[in-house]
């Protein structure tokens, strides 16, 4: 297994870290960090001095920050730190082609100025443009093994790629494991069969929401049901454009409380 962590070295940042070497540290990942900049657009004098300090001052803390993970995370053998020039959804797909991550796990900001910090951020960024998982880390989320994880469905029929990551996840977290269905109203007959797929072996109990917004009612379910993780399928036109286009993006202030799996159908 191999996984991809981003950090600009902030405490948000060092929250995501740790919350993937707790869940996937027993699988003795291969964990790389990453660290990027861009020289400022400013005029070009002093662009090589800039160029220069930036690149020395990204390698000591990521120095500083792998040195310090190889003493206190020894059950993990293989961490590495890269230090790369350009925007970091660029560098993400160009190192993923040729080293195949498996998941990346970034972290994100709370839900005060939320334009500010999350729409057009990084984070959302890559929500909209991964092709590999994606785990995103809330402010503050405690570090341990989730025991309770559910996908948000709207009873669409998911391809192979995505159940078989679905499937994937919940054998590695080893957690209970639920759909959450959110409608006006509950549709006659809808239980798990609806689902139309089998998970890797799984056939999730299906808990139906009604509210006639889905991100209300998804953010009750997280607040109401102790769900430790929300996987959500990332489609072009379905349940998540419908959750993260940037024209409600108020919305998102429902996953600064759970971690959420993204994942690219």
């Amino acid at each position: 297994m191999k996984i991809l962590v981003p950090t600009d070295f902030s405490p948000n940042s060092r929250t995501a870290l740790e919350y993937a070497l707790c869940l996937f540290g027993s699988h003795n990942p291969e964990v790389v960090i990453l660290n990027t900049w861009q020289i400022p657009h400013t005029g070009t004098g002093m662009l090589v001095s800039i160029e220069d300090l930036l690149r020395a001052d990204a390698e000591k803390s990521m120095h500083e920050l792998v040195a310090g993970l190889a003493i206190s995370a020894q059950n993990i053998t293989n961490i590495r730190g890269e230090v790369k020039e350009g925007a970091l959804n660029d560098v993400i797909r160009t190192m993923n082609r040729k080293e195949q991550f498996d998941y990346v796990i970034m972290g994100t900001n709370g839900a005060d100025d939320l334009h500010k910090k999350i729409i057009g951020s990084n984070t959302a960024n890559a929500m909209r443009s991964t092709k590999v998982p994606l785990i995103i880390i809330p402010e503050g989320t405690e570090c341990r093994q989730p025991k309770r994880i559910a996908l948000a469905t709207d009873f669409q029929p998911l391809n192979a790629n995505a159940t078989n990551h679905i499937g994937r996840f919940a054998q590695l977290t080893m957690a209970a494991f639920e759909a959450v269905h959110v409608n006006e109203k509950v549709a006659s007959g809808s239980n798990k069969s609806d689902l139309g797929f089998q998970l890797g072996g799984l056939s999730p109990e299906v808990v139906h929401i009604v509210s006639d917004n889905i991100s209300s009612g998804l953010d009750n379910y997280l607040n109401n049901g102790d769900i430790d993780l929300l996987i959500m399928v990332r489609r072009d036109y379905g349940l998540f454009e419908r959750i993260f286009h940037k024209s409600v993006s108020r919305t998102l202030a429902m996953h600064t409380k759970t971690p959420l799996l993204v994942i690219p159908e």
